[in-house]
């Protein structure tokens, strides 16, 4: 049985859904909520207040960055000393009387590792390298000698030397670099020098032909 209302009957199944007045409902993708993301991002980038917090919230994260690259330097430095001084327990006791007094400089240390670290990688004995290599007892000597000549004050200087020598080796290294052409493949080469050769052989036709600049007839 129809239940009768203003304006006509409404069927017996139920009643009818309210027309929309908004149209049907656009499905949102992920092009448009980042579309929206930019948006919303750019118009608060224009506020003073946004602009000073993401200037601090930069600062902050570079500032812990630098943190977390001292802590890694940091720990790389103890794990190195470990392991030299874990080779320096076979050395035999006149080598560790001659490194004993200046191993907590970082400078020995830096150069204790970098032995230990190439005899490791080329199968060397580092304890014998410490003993019969004229280079690494010359250099572990000089340590010794400038230690007990002038303290840490002198170790730190010879320390800036060595900075400012690595650092003119890097410079160079740089230009050098600047210097050198791009190398090329054999494929772009040929190319090239085809371009070029084609470009000779039509430069050549033209002039033939009085078809260049200043021959005007």
């Amino acid at each position: 049985m129809a239940l009768m209302q203003r304006g006509g009957s409404v069927p017996s199944g139920g009643l009818p859904s309210a027309p929309s007045r908004l149209g049907p409902r656009k499905k949102m993708t992920a092009a448009d909520l980042d579309a929206k993301q930019q948006d919303f991002w750019a118009e608060f980038m224009k506020r003073p207040d946004a602009k000073a917090a993401y200037a601090a919230q930069r600062r902050l994260l570079e500032k812990k960055r630098r943190w977390l690259e001292e802590r890694q330097r940091i720990e790389e430095r103890a794990e190195h000393r470990k392991e030299v001084a874990d080779a320096l327990e076979e050395a035999p006791a006149e080598t560790k009387k001659l490194i004993a007094p200046i191993f907590h400089l970082r400078i020995v240390e830096d150069y204790l590792w970098e032995v230990l670290d190439d005899s490791v990688k080329n199968k060397r004995n580092f304890v014998d390298r410490l003993r019969n290599d004229p280079k690494v007892y010359a250099e572990l000597l000089n340590y010794r000698e400038n230690f007990q000549a002038g303290g840490e004050a002198r170790i730190e200087d010879m320390e800036k030397q060595l900075q400012a020598i690595n650092q003119a080796r890097l410079l160079e290294d740089e230009r050098k670099k600047e210097l050198k052409p791009a190398p090329i493949d054999i494929h772009t080469l040929k190319e090239l020098l085809e371009y070029a050769q084609q470009c000779k052989y039509e430069g050549n036709e033209k002039f033939r032909e009085g078809l260049y600049e200043g021959n005007e007839k």
